[in-house]
């Protein structure tokens, strides 16, 4: 469609950009990456979706972007992350050479109906296309119901006309001194109205509160796992009563009662146990009322995993917590998928134990071992924690490696535990899911 595009507005032949070489196209990249868009209250409102190869592998030829293009529009528009976009925004950075793909009609289509909010991020390098032909294609796809975002840096080349039909522009706010990004934040406003800024590689609180108090809108960095100096920790008394009960599941795991007598100190705690034990998801047909009974009916592993997560819950809200639990939440239980190939169900359990108090730290603004050191967990949590010892430890860095889009990581742990980078993919999507789904459930008051 470009090529037809570009013929009609210039009037002249096209000439392809020469072909990929088999190496490039081969295969498409098995890691599909994830990168959190925050709002303006520190939620997550959205991913930035993506394709990672090894850096050796990378190429900048415009046939291979494409065929690159393709591979992530294939698996955005598969029905397993129908789940994700129809609660969060989708940002798929593409390169323009991709726009005549077929699939994007078909994504437009899907996000006009079931009202997803898909955006595109145009690359800006324009090798390959005619300017004309962009714009033209980039109006059609806003038409039929997808969005642009932009680079500032388009601005004085060959793509600057589609600045204006911009829904979204964003500046890499580390390449600005605080003074230049006030100025350039106003100027584009002054001349794109219409358009949201988002702020990329806003990788420290700092840095995210600073564009908080300009004009930015949406955010994108490693803020939520950045680790500041904190002042004073947060471990409050709510907290405390929850780090109490597993000390207490730990030290006696057959002496429930104990456990109870500890929970109801608590009544905001013991109540919470029971609405979650009568809850749907468990399927009971008669409600229990006693704790001792809730107790035993989830079981020593899953009273261990349900008062993990209650750490994340209970106490002061704090402005980044929501986004903190949607990120350890979706490592949870990316660890714990992983380890269900391997290990039974308890020890499956821990390994979602794990991968939740892996950023305990930051819930509670101090160092890892001090909360450790307060929870009384068995010590191949505690290895895996601390060391990345043993096979939680080597499960959680598996975990981890897939944030960060470590490739070499990724490959290696994945061969150790005797799965795929395809596999580990389809799995960390599926915990993205599970995770997103808690989140806005318990947003909501469910």
């Amino acid at each position: 469609m470009l090529k037809w595009l570009r013929a009609r507005t210039t009037g002249q032949p096209v000439e392809a950009p020469p072909p990929a070489t088999p190496a490039e196209t081969a295969t498409a990249p098995d890691y599909l990456r994830r990168e959190p868009v925050l709002n303006r209250e520190r939620e997550v409102c959205g991913y930035e979706l993506n394709l990672e190869r090894p850096q050796a592998q990378r190429n900048r030829h415009p046939s291979a972007q494409r065929f690159l293009d393709g591979a992530l529009l294939d698996r955005i528009g598969s029905p397993e992350f129908a789940a994700v976009l129809g609660r969060r925004l989708g940002l798929l950075p593409l390169h323009p050479v991709s726009l005549d793909l077929p699939q994007l009609d078909r994504l437009a289509a899907q996000a006009a109906t079931s009202g997803q909010s898909l955006v595109i991020g145009l690359l800006g390098d324009a090798e390959g296309v005619a300017p004309e032909a962009v714009l033209e294609r980039v109006k059609a796809l806003k038409t039929a119901g997808l969005r642009l975002a932009c680079a500032e840096s388009l601005e004085g080349g060959p793509l600057a006309p589609l600045l204006p039909l911009a829904d979204y522009l964003t500046i890499d706010v580390a390449a600005l001194d605080p003074p230049s990004l006030l100025v350039r934040q106003r100027d584009l406003l002054r001349r794109y109205p219409q358009a949201r800024l988002i702020a990329r590689n806003a990788d420290t609180h700092e840095t995210l509160e600073a564009c908080r108090r300009l004009a930015f809108t949406l955010f994108q960095g490693r803020c939520i796992t950045h680790r500041p100096a904190w002042r004073e920790p947060r471990m409050d008394s709510n907290r405390m009563v929850v780090a109490q009960l597993i000390a207490q599941l730990r030290q006696d795991p057959e002496d429930l009662g104990q456990v109870a007598l500890l929970a109801r100190l608590d009544p905001v705690l013991a109540f919470r146990l029971l609405r979650y034990v009568n809850s749907a998801a468990m399927g009971l047909r008669h409600k229990i009322a006693s704790l001792e009974h809730a107790m035993t009916y989830i079981g020593r592993e899953g009273l261990y995993r349900w008062l993990t997560m209650l750490l994340f819950y209970a106490g002061k809200p704090q402005p980044m917590d929501e986004a903190l639990r949607e990120t350890a939440l979706a490592r949870a239980r990316l660890t714990e998928l992983l380890a269900q190939t391997r290990l039974p169900r308890p020890q499956a359990e821990m390994a979602f134990i794990a991968g939740l108090l892996s950023l305990a730290d930051l819930l509670f603004q101090m160092p890892l071992p001090e909360v450790v050191g307060q929870l009384g967990l068995p010590e191949a949590v505690v290895a895996a924690l601390l060391r990345r010892e043993g096979i939680y430890g080597e499960l959680l860095a598996l975990a981890i490696a897939c944030e960060e889009a470590d490739q070499a990581g990724i490959a290696a742990l994945a061969d150790c535990l005797g799965q795929s980078p395809a596999q580990v993919s389809a799995r960390h999507l599926e915990a993205l899911v599970w995770a997103v789904e808690l989140t806005d459930n318990l947003r909501s008051g469910l």
